[in-house]
């Protein structure tokens, strides 16, 4: 790839990035985004009481035990992380869901990424890769939810992400890809169950590899 192409796609994705950092707060919160963000106190709750050290016990004294929550089968990759950086950041009130929204952008903004990089190793074509994002980034549905819908479109930057690394394991191999997409697939995972189609795609696709004699049987199975 010419250097002067890094830099067009680099610029691209800069201003992608300013674009949603200038306006992500314009949005209001969704109907659902209370619950979603009790499912992430919920949870933290419970993990500082069984692996951590209990200091926020007497904080979250009026969330309700994940052992009585309604909706304590829901996945929480990413309000789990929500939920702690209310707590790190010190926000309450009202600043609590602009500082959401903005987490909720950025892993949107690393799934546009991720649909880049893709595409670039598929195709091996730069521009190519930078259509495929801006698709993605410029979708006005898309790009409007991206800046308050943390259930949706984190599962969809998650998927993004696992087909990434998954990818690089075709391409290269490694292991240290596969374990990679390993902690990917499982971040998609425990957003969304669906993410489990991931699990026998990798499976297949290896398989297909190894009939092919792209992978010796020893490789794929190690």
């Amino acid at each position: 790839m010419r250097v002067s192409g890094r830099y067009f796609a680099a610029a691209a994705f800069v201003v992608y990035l300013l674009a949603g950092v200038l306006i992500y707060s314009d949005y209001a919160v969704s109907w659902d985004e209370p619950t979603s963000r009790m499912n992430g106190l919920v949870n933290l709750k419970y993990v500082d009481r069984v692996v951590g050290s209990g200091a926020l016990q007497e904080e979250l004294r009026s969330i309700p035990d994940l052992s009585t929550w309604q909706d304590r089968d829901y996945a929480v990759a990413f309000e789990l992380p929500l939920a702690a950086a209310e707590g790190l950041t010190g926000v309450e009130g009202e600043r609590i869901w602009p500082l959401r929204h903005l987490l909720t952008f950025l892993l949107s903004a690393l799934g546009v990424f991720a649909i880049y990089r893709t595409a670039r190793l598929a195709y091996a074509n730069q521009a190519v890769a930078l259509a495929a994002a801006i698709l993605m980034a410029l979708s006005p549905r898309v790009f409007a939810e991206s800046c308050y819908n943390s259930k949706d479109i984190a599962f969809m930057a998650a998927m993004a992400i696992s087909t990434w690394t998954l990818t690089r394991v075709l391409i290269s191999g490694r292991v240290e890809a596969m374990v990679l997409h390993g902690v990917a697939t499982g971040f998609a995972i425990d957003i969304r169950i669906m993410g489990v189609v991931l699990l026998p795609l990798t499976i297949i696709l290896l398989v297909i590899q190894m009939v092919q004699a792209k992978r010796s049987g020893g490789h794929v199975f190690r």
